[in-house]
C-alpha cells in the first residue's frame, strides 16, 4: 500500500527498470507520463513500462493505492510473467517476442477456437 507520504510531488523518475501496476483505492494522483498528463482517481489502474520518464504533478491528501512492481529483467527471464506484461503493455509485448525466439515458436503452435 502506498499513500501521500510516499509520493514526491514534482519528483521526476527517469528510466526506472520496473513494470508497475498501480490501482488507486482512494483519492487521486496526476502524473506527467511521457509528456502526457494523466489524472487518476479511485478505481483507476495505471501501468508503467520501464524507462518511461514520469513526473508526479499532484496528489490528494487522502491518496492510497496498491502497487505491484516487477523487475524488468525478471519479466524477460520468466515466460509466465511475459503473458501478464503482454496484456498490460501491448507495445512491450512485441519487444518480448523479439527477445525470446522460443516464445515465438510456442505462440505459432498455440491455436484458439
Amino acid at each position: 500500500m502506498v499513500n501521500r507520504s510516499h509520493i514526491q510531488v514534482g519528483g521526476f523518475l527517469d528510466g526506472v527498470s520496473v513494470f508497475s501496476f498501480l490501482m488507486i483505492t482512494r483519492g487521486s494522483l496526476s502524473v506527467d507520463y511521457c509528456g502526457h498528463r494523466i489524472d487518476l482517481s479511485q478505481g483507476d489502474l495505471h501501468t508503467y513500462a520501464p524507462g518511461m520518464p514520469t513526473t508526479m504533478l499532484e496528489v490528494s491528501d487522502d491518496y492510497e493505492a496498491l502497487l505491484l512492481n516487477i523487475n524488468e529483467q525478471t519479466v524477460y527471464d520468466t515466460p509466465a510473467l511475459q503473458h501478464i506484461i503482454r496484456a498490460g503493455f501491448p507495445c512491450v509485448g512485441s519487444c518480448l517476442r523479439s527477445r525470446h525466439p522460443t516464445e515465438d515458436h510456442e505462440s505459432k503452435h498455440h491455436t484458439t477456437s
